[in-house]
């Protein structure tokens, strides 16, 4: 799977909440990273359920995949 595949599938996932998808898709070492804080794979999916739960409406806005934006 190509890099722009990999980020189409990730934030297809991300769009439809689902968070067995993002465990399959993500790497076993998989960190997320922001500012002061990272999680680990399963803390970081973890998260993502409790958010999707709190705002079921969220909308990412992924809109824009093509070749010269990754």
């Amino acid at each position: 799977m190509s890099n722009l595949e990999v980020a189409k599938r990730a934030a297809d996932l991300l769009e439809s909440r689902d968070v067995k998808g993002l465990q399959v898709l993500l790497a076993d070492d998989f960190r997320a990273k922001g500012g002061t804080l990272e999680l680990a794979k399963q803390k970081a999916l973890g998260y993502l359920q409790i958010f999707f739960t709190a705002f079921p409406d969220h909308s990412f806005g992924f809109t824009d995949f093509d070749e010269k934006s990754v």
